[in-house]
């Protein structure tokens, strides 16, 4: 989901927790990896191509009832801004 200010992600991570959950970014690709671990759980990875708007030293990610969500945002200087129009 894209906003004004970056891009919200969901993925439904039914059984997964933060411990069992790793995300990275290397270059523009976004990491998402789930832990296999001796329970019914089976590992799983995903990848996403962020543009070079998105800002990805300040990634929020949390888990919550299963369903884990990450806001992306964009760098400052890539969110339109409306200038004001000054009479001098």
């Amino acid at each position: 989901e894209s906003v004004d200010d970056g891009v919200t992600l969901t993925m439904n991570v039914p059984g997964y927790n933060k411990k069992l959950i790793d995300i990275s970014v290397e270059g523009e690709t976004l990491i998402i990896e789930g832990k296999s671990n001796s329970g019914n759980l089976n590992g799983f990875t995903e990848r996403f191509t962020m543009c070079d708007k998105h800002d990805s030293e300040n990634i929020d990610a949390s888990v919550i009832d299963g369903v884990l969500t990450l806001s992306v945002p964009y760098q400052a200087e890539s969110i339109p801004r409306k200038i004001e129009v000054k009479v001098k």
